[in-house]
């Protein structure tokens, strides 16, 4: 067996930090490149560049938010990247991003933004998705042509049939940032980053990160859990993508802790990122969650590849 190794690339959400300056006229993100190597024994590596990419941008929503890239996507030879307040698909090329379409809530037929947190291509199209949620209609699920045609797409009997699956009562929740399609498997796969079986709460909702993985046939009749290794309440998961040559047996993902400042505890803000990888078939870690840096990574991506 010989060593392989590929190029992958992360992208930050910074939140409210995205903001360059005083004014809301121009607001930034980070995009991080690295390598995952194979070495001739199996054994996988992952490491990442000590610099960073800094893309800015003067598109922004109504709220005087812009730049919070939450994932990233090959589609069509095309590097892409959501951002989840103002709805805006970008294109990135090198260090400048260009916008694509802009999608809105719902069937389209509104005024904010679309949430979109995860990413997948699937076919002739991609999908954008949300949160899954009940609120702000994030169970709508956008697909877009190589056109940049939007269909907008009502996911709520498939987020049902998932949350379902993992037991969640009416009274509770799941959200979702890590979604992809398998073509080699022709399935979906959900890595919930929060499941709770209570109404949210912010603070509660901190530490209900899972480690579940979902996986739900093209037409969500047969599904199937494991749980990916063991579970961290602080860290969920983000993003996840799988490695190329596996038949998508083996993924690569992201996981992130935000805690909010508490008095109580004289606790400070805390954001941190971590890689991980592992088996989609049993949940089998294969390289344990590795910090990366102290703010918020939300898409991982294989450079050049679909």
């Amino acid at each position: 067996m010989s060593a392989v190794d590929f190029q992958i690339a992360i992208i930050a959400d910074l939140d409210l930090k995205s903001k360059v300056g005083d004014e809301n006229k121009t607001f930034k993100s980070y995009l991080k490149y690295g390598k995952l190597v194979k070495d001739n024994d199996g054994n996988y590596s992952v490491t990442f560049n000590q610099d960073h990419v800094e893309m800015t941008s003067n598109e922004s929503s109504a709220k005087g938010r812009g730049m919070e890239l939450s994932e990233l996507c090959w589609f069509n030879g095309k590097l892409y990247a959501p951002a989840d307040v103002t709805g805006i698909i970008y294109e990135i090329k090198g260090n400048k991003v260009f916008p694509w379409v802009t999608l809105y809530e719902g069937n389209g037929e509104s005024t904010r933004g679309f949430k979109g947190e995860w990413m997948t291509p699937k076919g002739d199209v991609v999908y954008v998705g949300s949160h899954g949620v009940n609120a702000r209609d994030r169970k709508w699920v956008k697909t877009i042509t190589k056109e940049g045609v939007i269909t907008h797409c009502n996911w709520t009997a498939n987020f049902d049939a998932v949350h379902n699956k993992l037991g969640i009562p009416s009274t509770g929740y799941a959200t979702h940032e890590a979604v992809e399609w398998s073509e080699h498997k022709q399935k979906w796969f959900f890595l919930p980053r929060k499941v709770a079986n209570v109404p949210f709460d912010e603070k509660l909702d901190e530490r209900c990160c899972t480690n579940v993985l979902v996986s739900a046939s093209a037409d969500f009749t047969e599904m199937n859990v494991v749980h990916v290794g063991d579970l961290e309440k602080t860290r969920g998961f983000s993003s996840m993508k799988f490695v190329p040559g596996t038949n998508d047996n083996v993924a690569i993902a992201l996981k992130s802790t935000e805690m909010q400042a508490s008095e109580e505890t004289n606790m400070k803000d805390v954001a941190k990122t971590y890689v991980t990888m592992f088996d989609v078939e049993t949940g089998t870690v294969i390289l344990p969650d590795q910090f990366i840096a102290d703010y918020k990574f939300e898409g991982i991506v294989f450079m050049n590849s679909e």
